[in-house]
């Protein structure tokens, strides 16, 4: 299921499947994300491209057997490519290998004459909790995540996010944000972007 592994030095992992999901994230034995990819659906881990025209709102994922992105990947990075509504895209995981912290980059090029308004969503399922313990139940150990926002006038919001729960003797946490590009909004439950 598992074709591919970036591991840093430090013992951050990346596994991905062979149809460009994640499979999982992984810093020692701590998992952070909640759950594990799929062949069928794919992961929750992914980036959607909106398109806004006409007062309704087009999207795909850019990630994953749900997109119709080609997916390679070379020792250091992964990368997905393709096109949407005649929005070229090309999405680039790029994993650190000495430091903790991964970066996205993404490039896009509108070639369509309808798309005046184009915006990113980015999904990141959140556990940062002991493997064990996530997998016997996900719902109790994402029930102990506290969740810190930041607003800056520059990049937008950052978020925060802490393990309240102990894992050994370490309370895991992850923050995540932009450093080229504002982000505008945020969410801390799927159900506000994904629905029921």
């Amino acid at each position: 299921i598992v074709k591919h592994v970036f591991k840093n030095k430090n013992g951050l992992a990346f596994k991905l499947m062979e149809n460009g999901a994640i499979f999982s994230i992984e810093y020692n034995n701590i998992l952070i994300n909640q759950i594990y990819g799929s062949p069928l659906e794919g992961n929750l881990n992914n980036i959607y491209l909106r398109i806004h025209k006409d007062k309704s709102i087009f999207f795909t994922p850019l990630i994953g057997p749900s997109s119709d992105s080609k997916f390679f990947y070379t020792k250091n990075k992964a990368a997905w490519q393709g096109q949407f509504e005649g929005i070229a895209y090309e999405c680039i995981l790029n994993p650190d290998n000495k430091k903790n912290i991964w970066y996205w980059a993404i490039n896009l090029l509108n070639n369509s004459d309808n798309a005046k308004e184009i915006d990113l969503v980015y999904a990141q399922d959140i556990a940062i909790a002991d493997k064990g313990a996530v997998r016997n139940n996900e719902a109790y150990v994402c029930h102990y995540i506290d969740h810190f926002i930041e607003k800056h006038d520059k990049y937008g919001y950052t978020m925060l996010s802490r393990q309240n729960q102990f894992q050994g003797k370490v309370h895991p946490w992850i923050m995540q944000g932009s450093i080229n590009k504002k982000i505008t909004g945020y969410l801390t439950d799927g159900f506000q972007f994904f629905g029921l």
